[in-house]
């Protein structure tokens, strides 16, 4: 009986390499789709956090007639709750200060308050997740492509470590901040008189704060769906993510006090006044001590990527200076919406190259 062989027929070089040019488009093709759904996905992520500190917000307004959910507590009395001394005098930074601190150590870390501490900035949200009963490093605090928030979080003990060897003031508070921010409008007076504010300082991450500030309520708001509630503080999903707010491009995933959630841009700022050849921001602003109006000036020098700062795109330095930012809401809860014209917008010219 004859057996008949078959041989198996080998890939030719020719064959060989035209498979791996296939694979190498198709993987060209694919990867920067992959790349955009993860985006897309954290995205999503990012706005569900953001919805999620609304409902929450909304909530503790219900419970609290109206009031915006922020430190509450005062210089010069015993505050309830406060186990600690009386914060002495009549700024309620430092008695902020003081209630930050004590809402960290209920958490189970034993830190001391720091010296001229602004908890308004990067920790707005402490008040919030306590009253949510969520854990102060809860991952609603931090911004899905935020990532070393989130490992900061993962690990609080060992980030303090780090942080202690370039930062040493700032190391126990670090991991407790987030990636969102409420603007200031929420614990600051509409129009603020010389002993009672709070502002920028010419450097992104220093405010001043004197005076009275809180005791503000949500039904004090002006047009509830174009004043910014809570926003993040860099884009992180599109483009050359990640780069500052601060950046005239950049676009920064809000959530506006109605609930919606907007993704806004810097550049949305610049308005052309009718019968000018220039463009005029709405400027980011505060009253000033005579009654004036003057814009907030931005300097963004503090590019550390240690810290999650970073760069101006398209700059030598990574560095920018710009006035305003949406942020602000001139004018307060009642004031100059988003994307509005400033009827202060004569007094700041921003050049196009800013």
């Amino acid at each position: 009986m004859m057996q008949r062989s078959f041989g198996r027929r080998a890939f030719t070089l020719i064959e060989t390499g035209a498979t791996i040019g296939t694979l190498a488009v198709l993987t060209g093709v694919l990867l920067p789709s992959l790349g955009n759904a993860r985006r897309a996905a954290q995205l999503a992520a990012d706005s569900n956090n953001l919805r999620q500190l609304h409902a929450a917000a909304q909530n503790y307004a219900a419970d609290f007639q109206s009031a915006v959910p922020t430190y509450s507590w005062r210089a010069g009395v015993r505050n309830p709750g406060q186990t600690g001394p009386i914060v002495p005098g009549t700024n309620d930074v430092a008695a902020a200060a003081a209630q930050a601190t004590e809402i960290i150590r209920r958490s189970g870390r034993d830190i001391a308050q720091p010296g001229n501490w602004i908890p308004h900035i990067d920790f707005s949200h402490l008040v919030l997740l306590e009253y949510m009963g969520e854990s102060l490093l809860s991952p609603l605090s931090a911004s899905p492509g935020d990532r070393l928030r989130l490992s900061w979080q993962a690990d609080p003990t060992a980030a303090i470590a780090q942080l202690r060897t370039f930062i040493p003031s700032r190391a126990d508070l670090l991991p407790y901040s987030s990636s969102y921010q409420i603007p200031p409008t929420f614990y600051a007076p509409d129009r603020e008189t010389f002993n009672n504010y709070i502002r920028q300082s010419s450097t992104f991450s220093q405010y001043f704060a004197v005076g009275r500030l809180g005791d503000q309520r949500f039904d004090q708001v002006l047009h509830p769906s174009r004043k910014v509630y809570l926003h993040d503080t860099v884009e992180r999903f599109f483009g050359r993510a990640p780069s500052p707010m601060w950046w005239r491009w950049s676009r920064i995933n809000s959530i506006m006090v109605d609930g919606s959630v907007r993704i806004l841009q810097g550049r949305n700022s610049l308005q052309r006044l009718p019968g000018s050849t220039t463009n005029r921001r709405n400027p980011g602003a505060y009253w000033g001590a005579s009654g004036s109006f003057v814009a907030a000036g931005v300097n963004y020098s503090g590019w550390d990527p240690r810290l999650d700062q970073p760069p101006v795109p398209d700059t030598p330095d990574g560095n920018i200076v710009t006035n305003g930012i949406w942020r602000w809401t001139a004018g307060g809860k009642q004031g100059i919406d988003v994307d509005e014209v400033s009827p202060f917008a004569t007094q700041v010219t921003v050049p196009e190259n800013h």
